[in-house]
C-alpha cells in the first residue's frame, strides 16, 4: 500500500481512514496553528487552546440548558 498525505501510519505502515467522521475530524483543526513560529514557545499557543476550550465548553453549557428547560416544560406539560 503506497502512503498518502492523509494516511495515519500504525507501527510504521500506513492505514487508510474508513470512516467518513474520522476524516472530517482529523481535517477540522488542520491550519489550527499553521501561521505559529516554529522557534516560539509552545507557551504562544496556550491562549488558542483555552479559547477552544472555553468554546466548546461554552456550546456544551448552552445544550444542556435548552435540553434541561425542555425536560421541565414537557414534564410540566403532562403532570400539570
Amino acid at each position: 500500500m503506497e502512503s498518502r498525505p492523509g494516511d495515519v501510519f500504525t507501527f510504521g505502515e500506513p492505514s487508510r481512514i474508513r470512516n467518513q467522521i474520522e476524516e472530517i475530524l482529523r481535517s477540522a483543526p488542520m491550519g489550527f496553528f499553521d501561521e505559529r513560529d516554529p522557534s516560539c514557545s509552545i507557551l504562544a499557543t496556550v491562549p488558542k487552546i483555552a479559547g477552544v476550550v472555553l468554546a466548546v465548553t461554552a456550546v456544551v453549557l448552552v445544550v444542556l440548558g435548552v435540553s434541561g428547560a425542555f425536560l421541565l416544560w414537557a414534564f410540566r406539560a403532562m403532570f400539570g
